[in-house]
């Protein structure tokens, strides 16, 4: 797996936030605007488009987009018929203190890029109860804010991160044939989406012709064994099917596997 990481944290409590409201909200179309809150709220957006409006100012947001709510200020949103989001409303001594530090301010609401937040906020909510909500919706927003503090240099070194973290987990996983993208995302808890882009970014590769190569590489050795059985090295590889290794074999290394064993062989 990857190297070891250690970060020392600074002894702070959670800045005084107190979260009151973890709500998914599909019903969007029939509330009342514009929209005055006594209180902060952070929006994740899960599907559709909206333009978020303030007096003169006008924001675009969509799925991923994050944006804010300060108290005592007029809002409006237009949204698209499939506009869906989930919200975590919060209030305390250290509100503003802690949107001024990530520079989240009425003239600058919106920040891009949380699609692979989207998850955990469902999951999270799905498993909220009257006994655990508070702890989840601080905890939720406070991991979500927790990528607006440490800039770009800081996103970018966890990307490098999570990825090495990924092919760590390839490297010892591929020749599962349950192996997937789907299933990686699971285990990792985020996106399909976001850490295919993040794969293909950092790696130059997507994630499918990552494992083929690994895959392919492995059964030549294999296919050189002595009494090597195509359809066994197959399954050795991660492919239930032996037919569709075969083409796949013959696809990227210009032989059949039969071939290929007949060649080492003469």
């Amino acid at each position: 797996m990857t190297d070891s990481i250690c970060n020392f944290v600074p002894e702070r409590g959670n800045g005084g936030i107190r979260t009151v409201h973890f709500v998914y909200e599909t019903d969007f179309h029939t509330l009342k605007q514009p929209f005055m809150y006594s209180i902060y709220y952070a929006f994740l957006v899960t599907s559709g488009k909206a333009q978020v409006r303030f007096g003169e100012d006008r924001f675009e947001a969509e799925r991923g987009s994050l944006y804010f709510f300060f108290p005592a200020v007029f809002y409006e949103v237009e949204g698209s018929e499939d506009f869906r989001y989930m919200y975590v409303s919060f209030t305390g001594e250290g509100a503003a203190a802690l949107c001024e530090r990530l520079g989240i301010t009425v003239k600058n609401p919106v920040r891009r890029g949380f699609e692979r937040t989207v998850d955990l906020w469902f999951s999270s909510l799905l498993r909220s109860s009257s006994e655990n909500a508070g702890l989840l919706s601080e905890s939720v927003l406070l991991y979500t804010l927790s990528f607006l503090a440490g800039g770009e240099m800081r996103e970018e070194q966890n990307g490098e991160t999570l990825c090495k973290m990924l092919t760590d987990y390839i490297h010892a996983h591929y020749t599962e044939a349950e192996l997937s993208l789907g299933k990686i995302a699971a285990v990792f808890s985020y996106t399909e989406k976001y850490l295919s882009a993040l794969f293909k970014k950092h790696m130059k590769t997507g994630f499918t012709s990552y494992v083929t190569s690994l895959r392919i590489k492995r059964a030549k050795v294999l296919l050189g064994a002595k009494d090597a059985v195509v359809a066994d090295v197959a399954a050795a590889c991660g492919y239930r099917d032996a037919l569709y290794f075969s083409k796949l074999f013959k696809a990227k290394c210009g032989v059949s596997p039969s071939e290929y064993i007949a060649g080492k062989r003469s």
